[in-house]
């Protein structure tokens, strides 16, 4: 792989990673338990992905549920 694929594969990466949420970064910036950030995902209906065995969500979405407006 060209170093420069390489770097651009990196980049989008540290792009996605900045535009999500895992479980544990929501529940240490809204203060609230692993089984809250779950409820809210569920009871908005917020996507999600797992990757691996870490979830993740969009910011955006959960920001907004929270009261977060950008």
């Amino acid at each position: 792989m060209p170093k420069e694929d390489f770097d651009l594969s990196k980049t989008s990466e540290q792009e996605s990673k900045a535009e999500y949420y895992a479980v544990k970064e929501a529940m240490e910036k809204f203060k609230l338990s692993r089984d809250s950030v779950y409820g809210i995902l569920q009871f908005h209906q917020i996507n999600r992905e797992k990757n691996g065995r870490f979830v993740r969500f969009l910011k955006v979405e959960f920001d907004r549920v929270m009261g977060i407006h950008k």
